[in-house]
């Protein structure tokens, strides 16, 4: 005959805290953010880096509403692209993966743009505001 087992003690499972909603998992792991500010008196600003399949260059620009933001990439070395977002986040209508953008700016605040590409690639990005 078998001997009755001991029901096994079943443990409740671990309470994990409800984080916040995470936004997409972000394909490029390595974003390296930096501040971008026009030189007063100046209007346009350029910046340079490198930047492939895993790894983002972000630039913060604060800008105000009304200013007419533009930006474009001068010199390219390879496929790489903008994306605009708001000061919230959220992608600007029309402005993923754009090789240049102008556009008055609806709110103020601090805007971000991603520079990206597929491939090792080095890039001037030009940014302007009037």
């Amino acid at each position: 005959t078998e001997e009755p087992q001991p029901d096994p003690t079943v443990e409740p499972p671990p309470v994990v805290p409800n984080p916040e909603p995470e936004p997409a998992p972000n394909p490029n792991p390595n974003v390296t953010q930096q501040r971008v500010q026009i030189p007063p008196g100046q209007t346009s600003v350029q910046v340079s880096g490198q930047v492939n399949e895993d790894r983002t260059r972000r630039y913060v620009i604060n800008a105000q509403e009304g200013q007419v933001l533009a930006l474009d990439l001068p010199t390219v070395s390879g496929p790489v692209t903008l994306d605009v977002r708001f000061p919230n986040g959220e992608l600007i209508p029309d402005a993923s993966r754009v090789l240049s953008w102008q556009g008055q700016l609806p709110t103020s605040g601090d805007y971000l743009v991603d520079v990206s590409s597929p491939r090792p690639s080095n890039y001037v990005l030009r940014v302007s505001a009037n």
